[in-house]
C-alpha cells in the first residue's frame, strides 16, 4: 500500500512576499494494487493581510521608535491582488475567486490548520509522500508561509522532534517519462484525471480551484502508478 499527499495552491499573483498564496489544496489517497482511494480532503482559503493604519498620534511615536531598518519593514506590510494575476486570471474564474474569499481565514489560524491537518494524516501514515505538479514553486511557497507564520517547513514535522518528511515527488515529470514509454502525452493523461476529478465533485468544484487541481494530480498519479508494469 501506498499513500500520497496531493497539493496545489492558488495565489494573488507571482510575487512570493507581495501577492502570497490564497487558497491550498490537499488530497490524501491511497493506492493499493491497482485500485486508488480518496481518503481525505482539505480546501483552506488564506484572507490577505492589509496594510496596517495607524493614527497621528502612533505614527508620531512610531517616527520617534522606528530606526531605518525597521522603517524598510513597515514598508513591507501588508498584501494584495497582482493587476497582472486579476486581468489574465482570476478574472475569467471569479467565482472560484469568490468562493475563496467567502472561505477564507486569517493566514495564521489557516496554517495551524495545515498542521494540524498533516500531524493527523502523518500520525496515520508516516510514509505519506508529498506530491505536486510544480514542487519547487508550490511547495516551496508553502514551506516559506509556514516559517513566516512560525512554523516548520514542510519537509519537517511541527513538534519537538522535528522529524524529516521528505520533500514532494514531480508528478508532471513522472507522468511525462512514463508517458514516452507507453505513446501517450502528458496532456492525454492529465486529460483523463481532469475527468475523474470531474466526475468526483460534480457541481462543487471545478478547474482552477486548488481543491480540485489536487484531484486532478492525486489521479494523475494513480494512473500512472497502477499502470506501471
Amino acid at each position: 500500500m501506498q499513500v500520497f499527499l496531493a497539493f496545489d495552491i492558488e495565489c494573488a499573483g507571482c510575487n512570493h512576499i507581495k501577492h502570497p498564496i490564497i487558497e491550498i489544496g490537499m488530497v490524501v489517497f491511497i493506492v493499493k494494487g491497482k485500485k486508488m482511494t480518496i481518503i481525505d480532503t482539505k480546501s483552506i482559503c488564506l484572507k490577505l493581510d492589509k496594510k496596517k493604519k495607524l493614527d497621528k498620534k502612533k505614527k508620531l511615536d512610531k517616527k520617534k521608535k522606528l530606526d531605518k531598518k525597521k522603517k524598510l519593514d513597515k514598508k513591507k506590510l501588508g498584501h494584495k491582488m497582482e493587476p497582472r494575476c486579476m486581468k489574465e486570471h482570476w478574472s475569467k474564474n471569479l467565482t472560484i475567486l469568490e468562493r475563496i474569499k467567502k472561505n477564507a481565514v486569517d493566514r495564521k489560524k489557516g496554517y495551524d490548520q495545515l498542521v494540524k491537518f498533516l500531524r493527523i494524516n502523518f500520525t496515520k501514515y508516516p510514509t505519506m509522500t508529498y506530491l505536486s505538479d510544480n514542487p519547487q514553486y508550490d511547495l516551496g511557497r508553502i514551506s516559506t508561509e509556514l516559517c513566516i507564520n512560525g512554523f516548520n517547513p514542510l519537509e519537517y514535522s511541527n513538534d519537538v522532534k522535528m522529524k524529516y518528511r521528505g520533500f514532494g515527488l514531480d508528478v508532471d515529470s513522472f507522468a511525462e517519462g512514463f508517458g514516452l514509454a507507453i505513446g501517450e502525452t502528458l496532456e492525454q493523461i492529465k486529460d483523463k484525471a481532469r475527468i475523474k476529478s470531474t466526475s468526483y465533485w460534480g457541481n462543487t468544484l471545478k478547474q482552477h480551484d486548488a481543491l480540485y487541481d489536487a484531484t486532478v494530480i492525486a489521479y494523475q498519479h494513480a494512473d500512472v502508478i497502477t499502470r506501471n508494469p
